[in-house]
This record gives structure tokens, C-alpha cells and sequence, in this order.
């Protein structure tokens, strides 16, 4: 037992840094009727541990030590667990039977509650990789359970379904398949065509995940030939597109004038746009409120350079902006299309519906007029610059004699949880008598409205409770004032916009452009330097020198983001990031601090916005599952997009193992806006298998433009040190600022110089900004 004997070490070196830790004993059954008794009670499935026969086992001692680690605890959760002996099973027993078929002992063997073998873990599995394979199935403890149920009630078909789909998700592709397959058989023979159907698309995905592509990719488009109904296609379109996005990157090695082997990778654009025409082909189709229409969705957000047209459950696909649905009379006057893809930089198309009696539309970037359109559908293509920074895009309606009939906007490349509101009409400068007020609210996921304050010139002269938000009020000829729009959401957050109408002169418009940076000082010795003031900063703009203010106090809230790399790759680093994770979020959040969690894979999501529960945090880090491409520098700008806006003291921990792979920004692309946005990254990046596999620079350098730093294959061991010297130096930032030159070009990129009136100390900020 030579592999358990040297996962112990690893778990007491970890173990020993969490002293504090007290270890549950394990309970183990050691009769399988109580056990699988147990596990139906409890909704649960069953881990069998099947030792030879000694009276104390390695195997056993690695689960006592497992005990105190917090993941395991966790893994174990969805488990009970069985014990038995090799020389004492009674072959009248059919899970003893099972268990009696497999060669030597000791083995780790996993069931559900009715007996079903779910996987057999390897002997060769170090005891980390036990632990990620615990996790996976947890994470499909509910398909598990309603397959368990289903199959007590005799529904074998759809028992064979739910476990085969479970099977798929933890990628035991050859198991999945032959119970998909199973499943399919057992509805035809119940006439149930479209669960059939459903049974085949979902076995040749599984045999695509054991490169059976050609197999796979054949019973998928059989179905597509004669699906049973939309829901089933939409089902087949979106695991052709999932397959043609995997495709669509592909590596390719090559020897240099060295002789040393190189590695690129390409994008086969032909399966790129596969994957989005299927994606679009299964949006339109899925159900409203389905699995697979979220799924098509976020395809569509990370590839799509087209308009998302609204989900109205129609079946047609959406070709161009004049195939997007008509609005409604609960419509805005006009509203904005921009393109789907989250992320967006350089050319990009916006499309406007209007309702009758619009003319022409004038696009606006930012308040700058960039370009107009005057016939049906109206489109304009903005260049929104190489920097993925938050951009508001407006649109004036106007009518045949060039009134303004009313406004639209939209904000792109905004933080995912950005709130805002807009009055979109009145839109003309100058009103009196009964006038029409439309309000355009943008909320964050999952928030609603409460109420929609509107005044008019301090006096309140509506509440609205519910879209559409209109109503009219009522000016004087000439009178000037000022209509302001409050929104109030469910959870007590409230945003305004405020618009002056029949003013009597034109008022100027001065620029003034502020720099924020963020600063931190050691010493030689690594130490934090506190007690500055704003007059021990030297600060050159193109080596000008400006005057700056500073805002500094170590009990100032910190927001911090936590960006964990969950892609295929991280298996067999699961764990290392997990606990990295933990430690960081128990060590430096604070009970006036937030955090925000994001995972990333061919995609990047929200797991949990802006809050200071670090332990719902943490519980949350530990139910990832690595599946998936790796696209690094698109997690990363998602993950800085969600501090645009935010003031005050910041920072970003990146978690991953460097192996990028599926993003569709670049590095560079990356690196502008971590300059632009001024957050100080840090990252962590796990032990490499290999003196061979090539240091990620790439996270390295956008670390080190921002003032922060990568830490590489550092010990578990290590972690409370290094994150309470993590935690020290984001509460021990100083906040500078200071107003830039007028006169500057927009976009322009502006070097800056920071150093203190110290020998012996080291300022880490980020080298520049580009001019707003």
C-alpha cells in the first residue's frame, strides 16, 4: 500500500496547519442491508471500502486521517459508508456478489441506495484524486437520487436515463453510454419516442467523451433527422454545438531552428461558427425556463458577435436584426440589440427597434455621436477599442421632422451585477403641458423592483410598482426643472438619473480627469510599510510630476474578487486550489470587507456576487467540479469587469494552473484592462507535474503591470503566511489619486512613475493608465 502510505504525509502536512481542527470518527456499517437502508433514508449513496483481512488497514488509517480535512468532511457528506472484509462476504448478498467479482483487495467502490454500481475507484488514484471523484458525484447527488427513486417505483427506463446523465456529467463515458443506450431501448419499447431520443443524444455524447466522436456525432444527427418534438431537438443542436466548440481549438506542435518542440494553438473558425449556428438553433427551440436554453444562452455570450434576440418560445431562428421579435405595446418606445457575446472590443453591431413613426436613429459612444441610421432595420457598427472597459452606448430616435421622440441605452463590458436606470423619454431638451415619462431600468441577476420613485423638481409626482414604468406629469410653458427617477430594489439598493429640461442657456462642459491607483509599499525585507502621507509620494505623469491626494486606513473595506480556475485541467489540482481558496477567504475577509467568487473554464460565471459571508463563500468553493476548456484570459477579464465602478481598496486573487486554451480575448487584450481598471492581481498557481511544463508568463506579467505577484507551486504548508501577507498588504494599501493633464487623446496610453521617500522601501503599482 505504498500510494496510501505517502497521500497520508500530504494530508498531515496540510492537517498540521489547521491545529484547531478536531477530527469526527467516521461511522461505518459493516452489514450492507443497514447500509443500503441507511443510504435510501438519508438520500444518499454508498462508499464501500473493501479491505483484506487485517486487523488494522492502511486503507482505514488514510480515512481516519481524512477526517480532519474540511473537503473531505464535505465530499462525505452525500455518502455512507460501508466497511466489510473480503474473507467474511456472504455470496447470497448480489452487492457482495458484485464486490467478490473484483480481483484483490482493498478497493473504494461507490454505489447509490438501491445498489447500483456508480464506479469503482483505481488502487493507482492518489488519496487527492479519491477526494475530487467523492466531489464529483456529489455534485450529481440529485439525478443520483431521483434515479434511486425512480427505480423503486419501477420507472427502469427513466432511472437508466437519470443515472446515465449522471454518469455523463462526472465523464465515465464507456458506463453512461451503455446505460443511455439501455434507456433508450426500454422507452422505445414503451412507445416513448422523444425520452428515446432524448436517451440517444445524451449516449452519443457520452461516446464523443470516450473519442467514439464519429459514433457519437452520427446518433445525435439521426435523431436531428426526425426529433419527436423541439424540446428533443434543441437537446441535439446543443450537443452538436458543445462538440463543434471543443473542436474548434485544437493544438499544434512544432519543432524551432533548436530542435525544441513548441506548442500553439489554432482556431478552426469553421467549427467556431458550427457551434454558434447550433447554439442559436438550440436557443430558439429550447423551452423558456429550461436547462438547455441556459446552456445555448452562455454558448451564445461567449461566442456570438450577433444580437441575442428576445426568447419568445417561437421555433424560428433569428438570422438578422430584422428577424428579432417586434415590440409589444409593454415595450420601450425603441430599445437597443447589441451584440451577444459578454465580452466585447473592437467593431461591434448594435441594432435598434423602434416602433412606427421613427425616421432616423443617432447612435452615441460614451456622449460622443459616432454614427446615425435612416431605414429599417437600424444598425450602426461602433468601434468600442481594444480595451473591454464599460462603455454606454445611446440611441436618439427621431421623427420625420427631427424631434427627438425618444431614447435607448446600453451599457456593455459592465459588471455582471450592474444596476442602473435611464430616462429614456422625454427626449427632447425642451417639454411643457402633458408629457409622456419612460423609464428604462437595467437590474442585476436575480433582484426585482420594489418601487420607482419620480419627482419633478424635488416634488414627488409618481410611484411606479411594475414594468412598464410610465406615466405622465405635467410642466408649465417655459418652466425649468429637473425630472429625477429613483428605483428601489427588493433588497433596499437604490440607483438614480436625473435630466434638466428647458434650460435657458447652454451650460459648458469642463473636463477633469481623475487617476486613481492603488499602491503598496514593503521594505527590503518583504514587510508592509505603513504611516505615509501623500507628500512622501513621488508621483510623474510622462514624467511630469503631479501633486497627489492619498486616502489610507487599515480598517477601509477591501472588495476582493476570487477567480478559481475549474477547467479539466485542474483535475488533480482540485483540491490544491479548494484549500488555497478556503485559507485565503478565512484569512483575509473581514467582517467590512466583500468578496465576490467566479469560476471559469471555456466560459466565465458569477458563483456568488459581492458579499461578507466568507463561510457561504467557502462552502461554495468547495462544490466546483473541473470540466471544460481553459480559457484563462477571458476569466480574467470577466473577473476585472466586476470592479469597474468600484472605488476604494481592491483586489483580485486568480487561482489556476496558467494552460490556456479556449479564450477568445488575448493576453494583451487582458492586460489593457487590468491596466485600465488599476486592480492589483494575485496569483496562485499550483505545483507543476513536470520540470517541463512551461511556467505561465502570461499571468506572471499581467501580476506584475498591476502591482501584484504570482506565487508558483507553493506548499499547502504555506498557506497561512503567505495569504495573512496577502490579507497585510491589500489593508495596507494606499488609495492615491491625482488629476491628469488636459488636453489629452481619449484612449491614450499615459506612463506613470510612483516612488517614496524611501531607501530601502519597493512600490508596487500599476505602470499606467489609458486616458478616459
Amino acid at each position: 500500500m505504498p500510494a496510501i502510505r505517502v497521500v497520508g504525509i500530504t494530508l498531515i502536512l496540510f492537517l498540521g496547519a489547521q491545529a484547531t481542527l478536531a477530527a469526527e470518527p467516521l461511522h461505518w456499517h459493516s452489514d450492507v442491508k443497514s447500509a443500503l437502508a441507511a443510504a435510501r433514508a438519508q438520500q444518499k449513496m454508498l462508499l464501500v471500502n473493501l479491505r483484506s483481512a487485517c486487523s488494522r488497514c492502511d486503507l482505514d488509517e488514510a480515512f481516519e486521517k481524512a477526517a480532519a480535512d474540511p473537503i473531505f468532511v464535505h465530499a462525505l457528506d452525500s455518502f455512507v459508508l460501508l466497511r466489510v472484509t473480503a474473507n467474511t462476504m456472504e455470496s447470497r448478498d448480489p452487492l457482495l456478489q458484485k464486490l467478490a467479482q473484483k480481483p484483490g483487495a482493498p478497493l473504494r467502490m461507490l454505489f447509490d441506495a438501491s445498489g447500483q454500481q456508480l464506479f469503482v475507484l483505481p488502487q493507482k488514484h492518489t488519496w487527492n484524486h479519491v477526494v475530487e471523484e467523492l466531489l464529483r458525484f456529489r455534485a450529481e447527488r440529485a439525478l443520483i437520487r431521483r434515479s434511486v427513486e425512480r427505480r423503486f417505483a419501477g420507472q427502469i427506463a427513466d432511472a437508466e436515463l437519470d443515472l446515465g446523465n449522471a454518469l455523463l456529467n462526472v465523464h465515465k463515458g464507456q458506463n453512461a453510454a451503455d446505460r443511455l443506450e439501455k434507456a433508450a431501448k426500454a422507452f422505445r419499447a414503451q412507445n416513448d419516442i422523444a425520452s428515446a431520443q432524448l436517451a440517444e443524444v445524451l449516449a452519443g455524447c457520452a461516446l464523443w467523451d470516450i473519442s467514439q466522436k464519429h459514433r457519437g456525432r452520427r446518433m445525435i444527427e439521426q435523431v436531428l433527422k426526425s426529433p419527436a418534438n423541439d424540446a428533443v431537438a434543441a437537446d441535439a443542436h446543443l450537443a452538436i454545438a458543445s462538440q463543434s466548440e471543443a473542436a474548434a481549438t485544437k493544438q499544434v506542435y512544432a519543432r524551432d531552428l533548436n530542435g525544441k518542440t513548441t506548442r500553439r494553438l489554432e482556431t478552426d473558425y469553421i467549427s467556431l461558427n458550427k457551434a454558434v449556428a447550433a447554439y442559436r438553433k438550440a436557443y430558439a427551440l429550447a423551452p423558456v425556463g429550461s436547462v438547455t436554453l441556459a446552456q445555448a444562452r452562455l454558448g451564445l455570450l461567449r461566442l456570438d458577435d450577433q444580437p441575442l434576440p428576445p426568447k419568445s418560445g417561437a421555433a424560428a431562428v433569428a438570422k438578422s436584426a430584422a428577424a428579432i421579435a417586434p415590440l409589444t405595446n409593454d415595450d420601450a418606445l425603441i430599445r437597443i440589440v447589441p451584440p451577444a457575446r459578454r465580452t466585447i472590443v473592437g467593431d461591434a453591431d448594435f441594432y435598434l427597434q423602434a416602433k412606427a413613426g421613427i425616421t432616423r436613429v443617432d447612435f452615441y459612444l460614451d456622449e460622443t455621436k459616432v454614427g446615425s441610421a435612416s431605414e429599417q432595420p437600424f444598425r450602426v457598427t461602433i468601434d468600442l477599442g481594444r480595451i473591454p472597459r464599460a462603455r454606454i452606448v445611446k440611441a436618439v430616435a427621431l421623427d420625420r421632422a427631427g424631434k427627438a421622440m425618444g431614447e435607448a441605452m446600453v451599457t456593455v463590458n459592465d459588471r455582471a451585477d450592474a444596476f442602473f436606470v435611464s430616462i429614456v423619454n422625454p427626449a427632447m431638451t425642451w417639454i411643457s403641458g402633458a408629457t409622456d415619462v419612460e423609464l428604462d431600468v437595467s437590474l442585476p441577476p436575480e433582484r426585482s423592483v420594489q418601487r420607482v420613485d419620480l419627482q419633478w423638481n424635488d416634488k414627488q409626482v409618481a410611484t411606479l410598482k411594475a414594468p412598464p414604468f410610465r406615466t405622465k406629469i405635467n410642466v408649465a410653458e417655459g418652466e425649468f426643472g429637473y425630472l429625477r427617477a429613483v428605483v428601489t430594489l427588493d433588497d433596499g439598493t437604490t440607483a438614480e438619473s436625473t435630466r434638466i429640461y428647458n434650460a435657458s442657456g447652454v451650460s459648458e462642459s469642463v473636463e477633469v480627469g481623475a487617476v486613481t491607483l492603488i499602491a503598496s509599499v514593503t521594505s527590503r525585507k518583504g514587510e508592509i510599510v505603513g504611516g505615509l502621507q501623500a507628500k512622501d509620494f513621488k508621483i510623474a505623469d510622462e514624467g511630469k510630476r503631479v501633486s497627489p491626494t492619498l486616502r489610507s486606513s487599515d480598517d477601509e473595506p477591501v472588495t476582493i474578487g476570487v477567480a478559481i480556475d475549474s477547467s479539466s485541467s485542474m483535475r488533480g489540482r482540485q483540491l490544491y486550489v479548494m484549500r488555497a481558496a478556503a485559507e485565503f477567504l478565512g484569512r483575509a475577509l473581514r467582517p467590512q470587507d466583500v468578496a465576490f467568487l467566479l469560476s471559469f473554464d471555456h466560459g466565465a460565471r458569477i458563483v456568488h456576487g459581492r458579499t461578507s459571508d466568507g463561510q457561504r463563500l467557502r462552502s461554495l468553493v468547495f462544490d466546483m467540479v473541473p470540466q471544460g476548456g481553459t480559457s484563462i484570459f477571458d476569466g480574467v477579464t470577466f473577473a476585472l469587469q466586476q470592479f469597474q465602478g468600484i472605488s476604494g481598496k481592491k483586489a483580485l486573487l486568480v487561482l489556476s494552473d496558467g494552460r490556456e486554451g479556449t479564450s477568445s480575448g488575448s493576453a494583451k487584450e487582458c492586460e489593457r484592462l487590468a491596466r485600465a481598471v488599476g486592480v492589483p492581481i494575485y496569483v496562485v498557481s499550483p505545483p507543476e507535474e513536470s520540470a517541463r511544463s512551461r511556467p505561465p508568463h502570461a499571468l506572471m506579467h499581467i501580476a506584475e503591470v498591476t502591482g501584484g505577484t504570482m506565487f508558483t507551486g507553493e506548499p499547502e504548508e504555506t498557506f497561512p503566511a503567505m495569504f495573512d501577507r496577502l490579507a497585510a498588504e491589500m489593508r495596507g494599501q494606499y488609495v492615491l489619486s491625482f488629476t491628469r493633464p488636459t488636453g489629452i487623446k481619449a484612449g491614450a496610453w499615459r506612463n506613470i512613475r510612483v516612488d517614496v521617500e524611501r531607501r530601502d522601501a519597493n512600490v508596487r503599482t500599476i505602470q499606467g493608465y489609458w486616458a478616459n
